[in-house]
């Protein structure tokens, strides 16, 4: 008996396809807002990366919404959600550091996308984003580091040898003398 195989989206599929779309519609908002005000050069630059992110996204979810008959999300819209004529609301840093942060939480969602994804074409995107999304991460530290920006993790001075619990107010030396 011979098989055929049901190369349908699935529900998951069609859900992070649908969150993607949702996501570069916003994406493209606030690109577009920070483009009209920025002035530093290197920001304008990952900033302008960023929209062309978005914009290339949301091109291929059209095409793959369209290839499967489902409708196109109503997302967020630059000519209805944004106002490039207002004043500036932000400065240049904050702006490179919200793109940072943008590209970290766009990252997580394509690799998980990518692991939910079974169908091939769908598999495929998802792991060009997570590509794209890398890139993006290491542009956008770098020109954080070059300007003194990245907020580094605290460092620790590990210990010169191994050291166990001997009771239980093995806490004690870091609240004062009380112990939790």
């Amino acid at each position: 008996m011979a098989f055929k195989h049901n190369t349908k989206l699935t529900a998951t599929e069609i859900a992070q396809l649908w969150s993607a779309y949702m996501n570069s519609s916003m994406c493209k908002c606030i690109f577009t807002s920070f483009l009209a005000t920025v002035e530093d050069s290197e920001i304008k630059e990952i900033i302008s990366l960023g929209l062309e992110t978005a914009n290339s996204h949301q091109k291929k979810l059209i095409s793959i919404f369209k290839s499967e008959s489902f409708p196109i999300p109503y997302g967020f819209k630059v000519a209805e959600d944004v106002n490039v004529d207002a004043p500036r609301l932000f400065s240049d840093s904050f702006m490179l550091y919200f793109s940072y942060n943008m590209g970290i939480i766009a990252f997580n969602f394509y690799s998980l996308s990518k692991t939910l994804s079974v169908r091939s074409d769908i598999n495929e995107y998802f792991s060009n984003c997570v590509q794209e999304l890398d890139q993006f991460d290491t542009l956008t530290k770098n020109v954080l580091l070059s300007k003194g920006l990245f907020i580094r993790s605290p460092y620790l001075n590990p210990k010169k040898e191994v050291d166990f619990v001997n009771n239980k107010k093995f806490m004690a030396g870091w609240f004062g003398d009380k112990s939790p």
